[in-house]
């Protein structure tokens, strides 16, 4: 809320330390916290101010800005030894960062689903941390057991983490041989959470729009232009919340003039 939100900046003016760190996370995540200058310029400097007052997610978050190549100069060695530092610490913050590394293979790590299921398996029987349910469900998914993962998804959702939602609704839609079981129940899951403003249901959700306006017959004109309408109300909205695949998917609406939209360089 935004009375959070000020209490949060207030506690962080004056020098707390955890606030600082909250500060940094809600300006990287939000971007239009910082009209006095760059996001990343006051993220970071908001991370530093908590790393010297001890915020161990603190030395997480700035190894991820580095792998990001979002603080110059660009320092992977650094980013690993800040991040490695952490997880010797214990830091569930650190452990989540790890295992999408491992998980999706990403700043240079490489995919280990063996290695980050047992680690996973062992954090889940000491920890109620919702994210790692988060993360079970994806380690199943990328092994293609899709149906295998709808508790651990579910389980995410139920506890608060929205993020989850797209992967639940793949999860409810298809079996664990990749085929679609249930469209209605993939869709429903869907529009759920883009209700609770999940970025990537509200996407796919806007494309599947773009897609029944596609089947539906041009006669149609009525319920073509609401869906028309829908898509392109949901990618603005995305792009406004700084969705990377909306924003390339409404420019390449406008430049090819898709959908009977005018084409507007």
């Amino acid at each position: 809320s935004q009375e959070e939100v000020e209490s949060i900046q207030a506690l962080a003016q004056a020098g707390d330390p955890v606030a600082c760190f909250k500060l940094g996370r809600l300006t990287y995540s939000w971007h239009d916290l910082s009209a006095k200058e760059d996001y990343l310029i006051t993220a970071q400097r908001l991370f530093v101010k908590a790393q010297q007052g001890g915020v161990v997610e603190a030395d997480v978050a700035l190894a991820i800005m580095m792998f990001c190549g979002e603080i110059e100069p660009y320092n992977p060695r650094k980013a690993i030894a800040l991040l490695e530092g952490a997880l010797k610490q214990g830091n569930e913050y650190a452990a989540y960062h790890q295992l999408c590394n491992l998980i999706f293979g990403r700043y240079g790590y490489k995919q280990n689903l063996d290695l980050a299921e047992q680690i996973l398996d062992r954090l889940l029987e000491q920890s109620t941390n919702p994210w790692f349910y988060d993360l079970k469900g994806e380690v199943l998914q990328a092994r293609g057991r899709y149906a295998d993962s709808e508790p651990w998804l579910a389980k995410a959702v139920e506890c608060g983490i929205n993020f989850s939602y797209y992967s639940l609704a793949i999860a409810r839609g298809f079996d664990n041989n990749g085929e679609l079981r249930d469209w209605n129940t993939y869709l429903k899951t869907q529009c759920k959470g883009a209700d609770e403003g999940n970025m990537f249901c509200m996407h796919y959700f806007a494309e599947n729009q773009m897609q029944e306006y596609e089947s539906l017959d041009p006669e149609q004109t009525e319920k073509r232009d609401e869906c028309r309408s829908n898509s392109l109300e949901l990618l603005e909205e995305c792009v406004d919340e700084k969705h990377g695949y909306s924003a390339e998917a409404l420019g390449d609406i406008y430049r090819g003039g898709l959908y009977d939209v005018p084409i507007d360089y």
